[in-house]
């Protein structure tokens, strides 16, 4: 959890506002190993991500609040889990 966790701060502070998309992928990998830990494997995530895109820029941690509303305002309130 530490490792990843020190992964998503050293990504976030990182001088460069416009990322590629495979970094932002990584650090989401990153941060959903820290959601499996806390909620002990409750939930789950898929990325189908065309290659071609991997290297495209995009604005910095912009996946990561999409990602964190979908685990605390959806997923979270399954019985059963869920698949993001």
């Amino acid at each position: 959890m530490t490792s990843c966790m020190s992964k998503i701060f050293r990504y976030s502070i990182k001088k460069d506002e416009l990322v590629q998309i495979g970094e932002e992928l990584d650090c989401m990998q990153a941060y959903m190993k820290i959601i499996s830990i806390r909620y002990e494997n409750k939930f789950s995530m898929d990325m189908h991500v065309d290659e071609r895109l991997l290297e495209m820029k995009t604005p910095k941690m912009i996946l990561q609040p999409i990602v964190e509303n979908s685990v605390y305002h959806g997923l979270e309130r399954m019985d059963q889990g869920g698949r993001l």
